[in-house]
């Protein structure tokens, strides 16, 4: 009889202690401790993703999460982005980040992957899909609006030609970039505006482009350039043409236009936050998945010019591997 009492006593405290375990499992983080995320970019060769992926890092430290960091070699490559992406899901990681590199050809493969019961957070370029947990980085309407601003506000001029150099044609952030500096154009209708050139994120096509956009429109007064790349094509179209007189306006800001700026071929930059995007959003995964309520998150815009552009402040944007 004592040794039965015993026995029950025993199953009784053991039943009660992984009980409480359970209960503090689940009151703890979420149903678990840490998370796997695949983080699919663009580009895994530019140094903007490479940067995206250092924020991501940080915050999988903080969070107690790991990273794997994927993505085809250049932008353009938007196939292998949607197979790299299948083979994620295959893989079953907890979450997917995703940099779609086109807005419609993605929707269907992300849409894929939720049914598979993987959420997906967009990262920089959204998704023509509304099932994602939201988006993270940069507000690309602000962005190109904030460009047009610059750019009327220091050309010094009452008329003029426009120019616009782009990246990839149906990349979310290029279009809505485009949208937004057409959008604070027409508040200067004084300006006439021209029709796009797209170098797909390939700086050499840009430089040809520009340079024959400035050989076609001799009144050319400022070209507007919407990524790191379109930027530096075209300054070096302009450098090489000897064009001072044409101003040129950029997004994002690398050491080689860095160079540009100093030698005044580029006037302002508008730099984005590619870190803050990366923790951002494993920050936003894990409260996701740890149930918490989460919303899209917009990242910091700063303007550059030739005086600030080796302040404390954005040298790290501009030289982010700088040793």
């Amino acid at each position: 009889m004592k040794r039965r009492l015993t026995i029950f006593l025993i199953i009784a405290v053991f039943v009660v202690i992984i009980g409480g375990v359970r209960y503090l499992w689940r009151a703890g983080s979420g149903t678990k401790k840490s998370y796997n995320f695949d983080l699919i970019v663009k580009s895994t060769n530019m140094d903007y993703w490479k940067t995206v992926n250092e924020g991501a890092l940080a915050a999988a430290s903080a969070y107690n999460a790991t990273v794997k960091y994927k993505g085809p070699p250049t932008e353009e490559n938007c196939k292998q982005q949607i197979s790299i992406l299948k083979e994620s899901v295959a893989e079953r990681p907890d979450a997917v980040i995703l940099a779609a590199s086109d807005y419609n050809l993605l929707a269907e493969p992300v849409q894929d992957a939720i049914d598979a019961g993987i959420p997906v957070l967009m990262i920089d370029s959204n998704v023509k899909n509304t099932n994602t947990i939201g988006y993270v980085g940069t507000d690309n309407i602000k962005l190109g609006n904030m460009l047009a601003q610059q750019l009327c506000g220091h050309i010094g001029k009452t008329s003029g030609t426009v120019g616009i150099t782009s990246f990839v044609k149906e990349s979310w952030p290029a279009v809505r970039r485009e949208a937004g500096f057409r959008s604070g154009m027409e508040l200067h209708p004084e300006f006439k505006i021209l029709k796009t050139v797209y170098g797909g994120s390939d700086i050499e096509k840009t430089e040809y482009l520009t340079s024959r956009m400035v050989l076609a429109n001799p009144g050319l007064s400022a070209v507007a350039a919407l990524n790191a790349q379109s930027a530096t094509g075209a300054a070096r179209a302009l450098n090489k043409l000897g064009r001072n007189d044409i101003q040129l306006y950029a997004i994002d800001c690398t050491p080689e236009e860095a160079m540009y700026m100093e030698k005044g071929i580029i006037k302002i930059a508008l730099l984005q936050n590619p870190y803050q995007m990366g923790y951002y959003s494993v920050e936003t995964a894990c409260n996701y998945l740890r149930g918490k309520k989460v919303s899209g998150r917009n990242t910091d815009i700063y303007t550059v010019n030739v005086n600030t552009l080796f302040d404390d402040k954005y040298e790290q944007l501009i030289f982010p591997f700088k040793s």
